[in-house]
Protein backbone atom coordinates (compact mmCIF):
# COMPACT_ATOMS: atom_id res chain seq x y z
CA UNK A 1 0.00 0.00 0.00
CA UNK A 2 1.63 3.57 -0.88
CA UNK A 3 0.73 6.65 0.79
CA UNK A 4 1.55 10.42 -0.08
CA UNK A 5 1.27 12.79 2.76
CA UNK A 6 0.91 16.50 1.16
CA UNK A 7 2.82 19.47 2.86
CA UNK A 8 0.80 22.33 2.20
CA UNK A 9 2.16 25.68 2.64
CA UNK A 10 -1.79 27.07 3.60
CA UNK A 11 -3.01 30.41 2.18
CA UNK A 12 -4.68 31.63 4.94
CA UNK A 13 -8.61 31.53 4.87
CA UNK A 14 -8.13 31.06 0.88
CA UNK A 15 -10.24 27.88 0.28
CA UNK A 16 -10.00 27.88 -3.32
CA UNK A 17 -6.26 28.65 -3.64
CA UNK A 18 -5.66 25.81 -1.36
CA UNK A 19 -7.94 23.75 -3.42
CA UNK A 20 -5.44 25.10 -6.64
CA UNK A 21 -2.52 24.01 -4.44
CA UNK A 22 -4.07 20.74 -4.08
CA UNK A 23 -5.10 19.76 -7.44
CA UNK A 24 -1.21 21.40 -8.99
CA UNK A 25 0.69 18.79 -6.54
CA UNK A 26 -1.40 15.62 -7.02
CA UNK A 27 -1.30 16.12 -10.73
CA UNK A 28 2.57 15.45 -10.34
CA UNK A 29 2.06 12.47 -7.75
CA UNK A 30 2.38 9.12 -9.74
CA UNK A 31 0.08 5.92 -8.66
CA UNK A 32 -0.69 6.22 -5.03
CA UNK A 33 -3.52 3.90 -2.76
CA UNK A 34 -4.11 7.13 -0.11
CA UNK A 35 -3.70 10.88 -0.22
CA UNK A 36 -3.44 12.80 3.18
CA UNK A 37 -3.81 16.52 3.40
CA UNK A 38 -3.22 18.19 6.63
CA UNK A 39 -5.32 19.57 9.44
CA UNK A 40 -7.86 22.19 8.28
CA UNK A 41 -5.93 22.28 5.33
CA UNK A 42 -8.40 24.55 3.05
CA UNK A 43 -8.10 27.55 5.58
CA UNK A 44 -5.10 27.30 8.54
CA UNK A 45 -5.66 26.30 11.90
CA UNK A 46 -7.66 29.32 12.41
CA UNK A 47 -9.41 30.44 15.37
CA UNK A 48 -11.82 32.68 13.75
CA UNK A 49 -14.21 30.04 12.15
CA UNK A 50 -17.32 32.58 11.38
CA UNK A 51 -17.70 31.84 7.61
CA UNK A 52 -15.61 29.43 7.34
CA UNK A 53 -17.65 26.26 9.24
CA UNK A 54 -19.20 23.99 6.42
CA UNK A 55 -22.38 22.22 7.11
CA UNK A 56 -23.22 18.52 5.82
CA UNK A 57 -21.50 17.70 2.45
CA UNK A 58 -20.02 21.07 2.54
CA UNK A 59 -17.35 22.95 -0.13
CA UNK A 60 -14.71 21.06 1.45
CA UNK A 61 -16.01 17.88 1.46
CA UNK A 62 -16.87 17.91 -2.20
CA UNK A 63 -13.74 18.89 -3.07
CA UNK A 64 -11.92 15.81 -1.26
CA UNK A 65 -14.87 13.74 -2.61
CA UNK A 66 -13.89 15.03 -6.41
CA UNK A 67 -10.68 14.60 -5.92
CA UNK A 68 -10.58 10.70 -4.74
CA UNK A 69 -12.82 9.89 -7.25
CA UNK A 70 -10.45 11.42 -9.75
CA UNK A 71 -7.26 10.03 -8.94
CA UNK A 72 -9.39 6.70 -7.73
CA UNK A 73 -8.10 6.36 -4.25
CA UNK A 74 -8.40 6.86 -0.60
CA UNK A 75 -8.46 10.64 0.08
CA UNK A 76 -8.03 12.29 3.71
CA UNK A 77 -7.92 15.74 4.52
CA UNK A 78 -9.25 18.16 7.89
CA UNK A 79 -12.13 21.04 7.77
CA UNK A 80 -13.95 22.73 9.68
CA UNK A 81 -17.60 21.37 10.19
CA UNK A 82 -20.71 23.46 10.90
CA UNK A 83 -22.62 21.88 13.73
CA UNK A 84 -26.90 22.26 13.81
CA UNK A 85 -26.29 24.08 17.26
CA UNK A 86 -22.70 25.30 19.35
CA UNK A 87 -19.28 25.67 18.39
CA UNK A 88 -17.97 24.16 15.11
CA UNK A 89 -15.72 21.48 15.14
CA UNK A 90 -12.23 20.48 13.74
CA UNK A 91 -13.07 17.70 12.07
CA UNK A 92 -11.12 14.73 9.61
CA UNK A 93 -12.74 13.02 6.95
CA UNK A 94 -11.84 9.56 4.79
CA UNK A 95 -13.20 9.44 1.06
CA UNK A 96 -13.28 6.18 -0.96
CA UNK A 97 -12.43 6.36 -4.88
CA UNK A 98 -15.85 6.70 -5.90
CA UNK A 99 -16.18 10.09 -3.84
CA UNK A 100 -18.26 8.27 -1.08
CA UNK A 101 -17.37 9.66 2.41
CA UNK A 102 -16.08 6.47 4.46
CA UNK A 103 -15.36 8.10 8.05
CA UNK A 104 -15.53 11.44 9.86
CA UNK A 105 -13.72 12.06 13.31
CA UNK A 106 -13.95 14.96 15.44
CA UNK A 107 -11.02 16.41 17.50
CA UNK A 108 -11.18 14.72 20.77
CA UNK A 109 -8.35 16.89 22.46
CA UNK A 110 -9.05 20.39 20.84
CA UNK A 111 -5.92 22.63 21.90
CA UNK A 112 -6.40 24.46 25.05
CA UNK A 113 -3.12 25.87 25.03
CA UNK A 114 -4.10 27.89 21.54
CA UNK A 115 -7.07 28.78 22.73
CA UNK A 116 -8.63 25.75 20.69
CA UNK A 117 -11.71 25.05 22.86
CA UNK A 118 -13.13 28.71 23.21
CA UNK A 119 -13.63 28.64 19.47
CA UNK A 120 -13.96 24.78 18.63
CA UNK A 121 -15.97 22.22 20.63
CA UNK A 122 -14.45 18.45 21.42
CA UNK A 123 -15.61 15.37 19.51
CA UNK A 124 -16.95 12.56 21.49
CA UNK A 125 -15.54 8.90 20.48
CA UNK A 126 -12.78 7.47 18.46
CA UNK A 127 -12.85 6.36 14.92
CA UNK A 128 -11.49 3.33 13.06
CA UNK A 129 -12.23 2.09 9.97
CA UNK A 130 -10.45 -0.97 7.29
CA UNK A 131 -9.52 1.30 4.07
CA UNK A 132 -11.65 -1.13 1.29
CA UNK A 133 -8.81 -2.71 -1.00
CA UNK A 134 -6.47 -3.12 1.69
CA UNK A 135 -4.72 -4.59 4.48
CA UNK A 136 -5.12 -1.19 6.50
CA UNK A 137 -7.21 -0.93 9.71
CA UNK A 138 -6.80 2.82 10.51
CA UNK A 139 -7.46 4.82 13.36
CA UNK A 140 -7.85 8.65 12.85
CA UNK A 141 -6.16 11.20 14.92
CA UNK A 142 -5.62 15.48 14.92
CA UNK A 143 -2.38 17.52 15.89
CA UNK A 144 -2.78 17.54 19.64
CA UNK A 145 -4.52 14.32 19.95
CA UNK A 146 -0.79 12.32 19.49
CA UNK A 147 -0.07 13.83 22.80
CA UNK A 148 -2.79 11.43 24.55
CA UNK A 149 -0.98 7.73 24.33
CA UNK A 150 -4.37 6.62 25.40
CA UNK A 151 -6.87 7.33 22.40
CA UNK A 152 -4.25 5.44 20.14
CA UNK A 153 -4.02 2.41 22.67
CA UNK A 154 -7.55 2.33 23.02
CA UNK A 155 -7.78 2.53 18.99
CA UNK A 156 -5.98 -1.59 19.31
CA UNK A 157 -9.25 -3.00 19.66
CA UNK A 158 -10.65 -2.00 16.65
CA UNK A 159 -7.59 -4.45 15.32
CA UNK A 160 -6.17 -1.43 14.25
CA UNK A 161 -2.61 -1.77 12.47
CA UNK A 162 -1.92 2.04 11.60
CA UNK A 163 -2.36 5.70 12.54
CA UNK A 164 -3.20 9.06 10.81
CA UNK A 165 -2.26 12.05 12.39
CA UNK A 166 -3.11 15.28 10.20
CA UNK A 167 -1.16 18.28 11.67
CA UNK A 168 -0.28 21.86 12.24
CA UNK A 169 2.11 21.88 14.39
CA UNK A 170 4.48 24.86 14.95
CA UNK A 171 8.16 24.55 14.21
CA UNK A 172 9.16 25.41 18.13
CA UNK A 173 7.72 22.20 18.89
CA UNK A 174 8.91 20.24 16.07
CA UNK A 175 11.21 18.05 18.01
CA UNK A 176 7.82 16.58 19.78
CA UNK A 177 5.97 16.08 16.92
CA UNK A 178 8.88 13.78 15.71
CA UNK A 179 9.54 12.17 18.96
CA UNK A 180 5.95 11.33 19.59
CA UNK A 181 5.25 9.92 16.13
CA UNK A 182 8.20 7.07 16.63
CA UNK A 183 6.24 6.65 20.16
CA UNK A 184 3.27 5.74 19.09
CA UNK A 185 4.51 3.68 16.37
CA UNK A 186 6.81 1.60 18.41
CA UNK A 187 4.63 1.52 21.23
CA UNK A 188 1.56 -0.06 19.15
CA UNK A 189 3.44 -1.94 16.87
CA UNK A 190 1.57 0.16 13.84
CA UNK A 191 2.69 2.13 10.72
CA UNK A 192 2.05 5.91 11.88
CA UNK A 193 1.89 8.72 9.04
CA UNK A 194 1.89 12.03 10.41
CA UNK A 195 1.12 14.96 7.97
CA UNK A 196 1.98 18.57 8.74
CA UNK A 197 1.85 21.80 6.73
CA UNK A 198 4.61 24.18 6.11
CA UNK A 199 4.94 27.80 5.77
CA UNK A 200 3.43 30.64 7.77
CA UNK A 201 -0.43 31.28 8.95
CA UNK A 202 -1.74 32.88 11.95
CA UNK A 203 0.94 34.35 13.29
CA UNK A 204 2.70 30.88 13.62
CA UNK A 205 5.46 28.99 12.00
CA UNK A 206 5.65 25.64 10.38
CA UNK A 207 8.36 23.42 9.30
CA UNK A 208 6.57 20.29 7.53
CA UNK A 209 8.81 17.15 8.89
CA UNK A 210 5.83 15.09 7.55
CA UNK A 211 6.92 11.52 8.92
CA UNK A 212 5.78 7.51 7.96
CA UNK A 213 7.20 5.59 10.76
CA UNK A 214 7.07 1.56 10.85
CA UNK A 215 5.81 -1.03 13.51
CA UNK A 216 9.54 -0.81 14.90
CA UNK A 217 10.00 2.97 14.97
CA UNK A 218 11.93 3.10 11.81
CA UNK A 219 11.62 6.40 9.59
CA UNK A 220 10.22 5.34 6.30
CA UNK A 221 9.68 8.78 4.73
CA UNK A 222 10.34 12.29 5.95
CA UNK A 223 9.31 15.70 4.88
CA UNK A 224 11.61 18.75 5.18
CA UNK A 225 10.90 22.52 5.45
CA UNK A 226 9.05 23.04 1.76
CA UNK A 227 5.94 22.22 0.08
CA UNK A 228 5.50 18.96 -1.56
CA UNK A 229 4.77 15.56 -0.51
CA UNK A 230 6.10 12.46 1.25
CA UNK A 231 5.52 8.92 -0.35
CA UNK A 232 5.59 5.76 1.33
CA UNK A 233 5.33 2.26 0.69
CA UNK A 234 3.97 -0.09 3.56
CA UNK A 235 4.13 -3.63 3.76
CA UNK A 236 1.76 -5.35 6.01
CA UNK A 237 3.05 -8.47 5.98
CA UNK A 238 6.30 -7.27 7.92
CA UNK A 239 4.14 -5.64 10.14
CA UNK A 240 2.14 -8.55 11.30
CA UNK A 241 5.62 -10.74 11.32
CA UNK A 242 6.73 -7.69 13.55
CA UNK A 243 3.94 -7.98 15.86
CA UNK A 244 4.01 -12.46 16.22
CA UNK A 245 8.34 -11.72 16.51
CA UNK A 246 7.86 -9.99 19.26
CA UNK A 247 4.84 -10.18 20.82
CA UNK A 248 4.35 -7.04 23.29
CA UNK A 249 0.61 -6.26 22.87
CA UNK A 250 -0.01 -9.77 24.17
CA UNK A 251 1.26 -8.85 27.55
CA UNK A 252 -0.92 -5.89 28.22
CA UNK A 253 -2.26 -5.05 31.34
CA UNK A 254 -4.70 -2.29 31.70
Amino acid sequence: MKVALLQLDTVWHDKRANFEKVEEQVAELGRVDCIVLPEMFATGFTMKPAGLAEAGFGETARFLSSLAEAKACIVLGGFIEAPESGLPRNVLAVYGPRGDELARYAKLHPFSFGGEPQAYAAGSSTVALALPGSPCTLGLSICYDLRFPELYRSLLSASVNSYVVIANWPRPRTPHWRALLIARAIENQAFVWGVNRVGQGGGLDYEGCSLVVDPTGQILAEGDASEGWVEAELDFEALHAWRKAFPALLDRKL
